[in-house]
């Protein structure tokens, strides 16, 4: 088992980076990390043409359909899939004969191929349904209602049937691929190999173009699909499964944020122990009654993102001395649970002792070094499971743990993968009743997991988090998986890989949703802090510079009185750039206010020398004119 993981971990570094060591900040350059000679992400609307990102330039033409909204977008495995801002699908089947297609034949006389694209199904129940490929060469479809074809003129066919509930069922995303290796033909679903079939050395020559969701893929014209196509994407070389799984982990991933994949997944409870004051604030969706309790601790340790980058929060909680050092949620959350799952980060000190808790409650869910060498969760309803993590758990190394149970089985994971399985033996269909039942608190790194008390652990824990459902394990890897993605730059939240004022503007409007994908500061809130941190930290520049140059500058005023938005009446219309600088939607005098008193003013860029400001009466006298020449013009 040790010797599996160790390769699935590096598999997992190869998923994030590329050849030269660069790290996928989205699905968009985990893709053309790869070289594809023809990537059309179909967000035109609009227009005919369809913009290639690949190698070869050939651009498509869109004939009839639509675009539709495809920014994100749940699997049918609980997997979150985030392809950016304002992404859009391409909506094919209303009626006859619209598809989008590349002239060039660009499949002929191919020793190597792959092609992949998100697919999202309407109602199936034709044959020859085409997806993407060139008549007589290779042409990539349903053949029938619940069958997928991958056909090539050789004779060599690739059929897989698949199970149209529980695998693609109508009206869900999902990422499909196909490889064709000189030797084989590959398909995978969400990033997984299904099956393989012998194939040719070389795939056949046509003279027709290269079509998607129609006009022609198993035949000349027509196959016509009906649903929503997306990220189609060609290689004339056969990409290996690490290189898609890589792909579908920076789609589920984006920019790298393990609180947004973990949140996604609704847990009860989340404390990514980041706090300013003494409660451990549960982001969870069982709110602030789930607030946890500092006991002989503080957050002031360094976090999980020393190893993960993808973890956003700097801090986490350190154990050492017996009953000091552990967080306390004084809640029952684990009473009475049918299902469950824990997760969190770890970075054990020397262990010594027996019965070291983790995360649990006593007598009820119980998680922790049980010996110096062996985890173990426990539980007086389902039984126990153990692992002997030998070298899996070294000593001062950061590692995600996580422990499962879904009625049946309980079982354990470290970075991602499977471990160890057991507990007691429950014959299905009928699962536990529960895993048990106690009075006892919940909690974090010692108080009290395998006892009433005590179980004190040494070292540093993070970012814990408890569902009263049984993850899969594809989203146990989805979390390790956006813990190591560090990709993208902090704060550009349309992700066009800057700072700009777009960002600052959609960071305002996220104020007070508790989205946790703008929370900036990793206290769980998103407030002015997270705002003050976007300007003055990550812009590296001041309030009231409009232009966002890096400086505050009369520059500024002459932008936003250009704009024309002064005390305009106008509710809620006005954004950075045009001179809402507190946040209010609106440019007022509260925001020369909020500026100046940033003391930002005439001192230059940030970090460079301060030069001395002028007199504040020249300066009232400037916004004063400002002023009136923006009344002017309004009139």
């Amino acid at each position: 088992m040790k010797l599996l993981r160790m390769k699935t971990f590096c598999l997992g570094c190869l998923f994030l980076t590329g050849a030269t060591g660069q790290v996928f900040a989205d699905y968009e350059s985990a893709v053309l990390a790869d070289g594809p000679i023809g990537y059309w992400r179909m967000n035109e609307s609009g227009v005919d043409i369809a913009a290639n990102l690949g190698s070869n330039g050939i651009e498509g033409e869109y004939f009839g359909g639509q675009h539709v909204p495809a920014e994100s977008f749940t699997l049918v495995d609980g997997r979150q899939v985030n392809l950016g801002a304002g992404n859009l699908g391409f909506q094919v089947g209303e009626d006859i004969d619209e598809y989008m297609q590349v002239i060039d034949p660009i499949m002929s006389d191919l020793g190597e191929f792959t092609m992949s694209a998100w697919i999202n199904p309407d109602i199936r129940d034709g044959n020859r349904i085409g997806l993407m490929g060139q008549n007589d060469v290779i042409e990539f479809g349903f053949i029938s209602p619940n069958q997928i074809q991958m056909w090539t003129p050789s004779g060599q066919v690739l059929n897989y049937a698949i199970d149209p509930v529980n695998e693609i069922p109508e009206g869900t995303w999902f990422h499909l691929a196909t490889v064709g290796t000189g030797r084989n033909i590959n398909l995978y679903l969400n990033g997984e190999p299904v099956v393989e079939a012998a194939g040719p050395p070389l795939y056949g020559q046509s003279n027709f173009p290269f079509n998607i969701g129609g006009g022609g893929v198993y035949d000349v014209t027509g196959n016509q699909f009906t649903g929503s196509i997306d990220e189609v994407a060609v290689f004339t070389t056969a990409l290996s499964d690490a290189q898609l799984s890589a792909h579908v982990a920076a789609a589920q991933n984006p920019n790298g944020d393990y609180a947004a994949t973990v949140l996604a997944d609704g847990p009860l409870g989340y404390w990514g122990f980041n706090d300013a004051g003494d409660a451990a604030i549960n982001q969870g969706t069982g709110g602030a009654s789930l607030n946890g309790e500092y006991v002989g601790t503080e957050p002031a340790a360094p976090g999980a993102n020393e190893s993960f980058p993808g973890v956003k929060g700097t801090n986490g909680i350190f154990g050492e001395a017996p009953d000091d050092g552990y967080v306390t949620i004084d809640s029952s959350i684990l009473s009475g649970l049918g299902e469950f799952s824990l997760t969190g980060f770890v970075k054990p000190g020397f262990i010594e002792n027996n019965r070291v808790g983790l995360f649990g409650q006593n007598d009820a869910l119980e998680f922790g070094f049980i010996s110096p060498t062996t985890i173990q969760m426990w539980t007086p309803g389902g039984g126990a499971v153990n692992f002997d993590i030998i070298d899996e758990v070294p000593e001062d190394e950061w590692v995600h743990l996580a422990a499962i149970g879904d009625g049946f089985e309980i079982r354990i994971y470290i970075d991602g993968e499977e471990v160890a399985i057991g507990g007691s033996e429950v014959v299905e269909p009928t699962p536990v009743d529960s895993y048990g039942f106690s009075d006892f608190p919940f909690n974090v790194g010692g108080g009290g997991v395998f006892d009433g008390s005590g179980n004190q652990f040494t070292g540093i824990i993070d970012e814990v988090a408890v569902w009263d459902k049984a993850l899969t394990g594809a989203q146990i890897k989805a979390h390790f998986e956006a813990a190591l993605v560090g990709g993208g730059v902090e704060g550009d939240f349309n992700g066009d890989g800057q700072l700009t004022a777009t960002d600052i503007d959609l960071l305002t409007a996220a104020v007070g949703s508790g989205d946790v994908a703008f929370d900036l500061t990793g206290d769980g809130q998103v407030n002015e802090a997270d705002r003050s941190r976007w300007v003055n930290e990550l812009k590296s520049t001041y309030f009231g510079d409009a232009n966002l140059d890096g400086e505050f500058s009369s520059a500024d005023f002459v932008a936003v009185f250009t704009a024309g938005e002064y005390e305009d009446a106008v509710a809620g219309n006005s954004t950075w750039a045009e001179g809402d600088w507190n946040g209010d939607g609106d440019f007022t005098s509260g925001d020369f206010v909020a500026a100046f008193s940033a003391g930002g003013y005439e001192i230059g860029p940030r970090g460079g020398v301060a030069a001395v400001p002028e007199p504040q009466s020249s300066l009232v006298i400037g916004l004063a004119g400002l002023s009136m020449l923006a009344l002017r013009r309004r009139r």
